[in-house]
């Protein structure tokens, strides 16, 4: 059947409306005594939870309000710290300075000195030893701290700039 087929059977019978009540007066005032009652309790449990969730706003509120004036604290602190440091005089600034290039000297040549002594055990013994009595030999230590100066005074003035350049 299609739309209007359903139509017209549905036009031609009679439509009935069937209506039923219910005559128990007593029936009707437990019903809605028990309803009032839950509404009753329900409207209490709605006040309490809303109650509880005032009070749980308030200390959140207070808590927030609590790290703010924390967070003002320490940005006050940290403001004057900032004033302090800027305010220093420049002579300390510039022995700040002089101590930091020197400790960035010191540590560029004890890592040249470092690259040196590894260079020279790498080395082939012959070159590293010398003759001692007939048959032995030993660690030519003149050479090697010959060779380690050398190394450093080649390479120091490259590795300062290149330190000097980064910082």
């Amino acid at each position: 059947m299609n739309g209007e087929q359903v139509e017209e059977v549905l036009l031609g019978q009679p439509s009935t409306i069937t209506t039923v009540s219910d005559t128990s007066v007593h029936k009707d005032e437990r019903v809605s005594d028990h309803l009032a009652e839950a509404l009753s309790e329900l409207e209490k449990s709605v006040i309490d939870r809303f109650n509880n969730q005032e009070q749980f706003n308030q200390h959140l509120l207070e808590l927030l309000q609590c790290e703010q004036e924390k967070v003002e604290r320490l940005t006050e602190l940290l403001m004057k710290q900032t004033e302090a440091a800027a305010s220093l005089s420049p002579a300390v600034q510039a022995q700040s300075r002089k101590q930091a290039d020197h400790l960035t000297e010191r540590r560029v040549k004890r890592q040249l000195e470092s690259e040196a002594l590894e260079l020279w055990l790498n080395k082939p013994a012959p070159e590293r030893t010398k003759r001692n009595v007939l048959f032995q030999r030993k660690e030519d230590n003149e050479a090697k701290e010959k060779f380690v100066r050398d190394y450093v005074l080649e390479h120091y003035v490259s590795r300062l700039n290149e330190e000097f350049n980064r910082s």
